[in-house]
């Protein structure tokens, strides 16, 4: 009988930080070729939207709370991170997860 794991292992990676801001605000540098989920935690309630190099977070994509513990995101090679605060600035923590 093969064996079945309900939580896929992660490998931590690369942690970067992100000023969290009224203006939308991206990764200083896009998520690795290995690289296929994100760990995503912020100081402050925020937005933050996912996708290419080009992405610019609003205040209506998916908000990111301080007081929730760290949630984790599907993403592509070469996508990056944009964030926007929702209240308050603060830092948003992002580690990239692999297999």
């Amino acid at each position: 009988m093969a064996s079945w794991t309900p939580i896929s292992p992660w490998r931590l990676g690369k942690c970067q930080t992100v000023t969290i801001g009224a203006v939308s605000t991206s990764l200083a540098t896009v998520v690795g070729s290995q690289t296929r989920a994100v760990l995503i935690s912020a100081t402050s309630d925020c937005h933050v939207r996912i996708g290419p190099a080009t992405e610019t977070a609003l205040a209506t994509d998916t908000l990111i709370r301080s007081a929730y513990p760290p949630l984790v995101f599907g993403c592509s090679a070469g996508d990056t991170v944009a964030v926007i605060q929702d209240a308050a600035g603060g830092t948003l923590y992002v580690t990239e997860l692999s297999h």
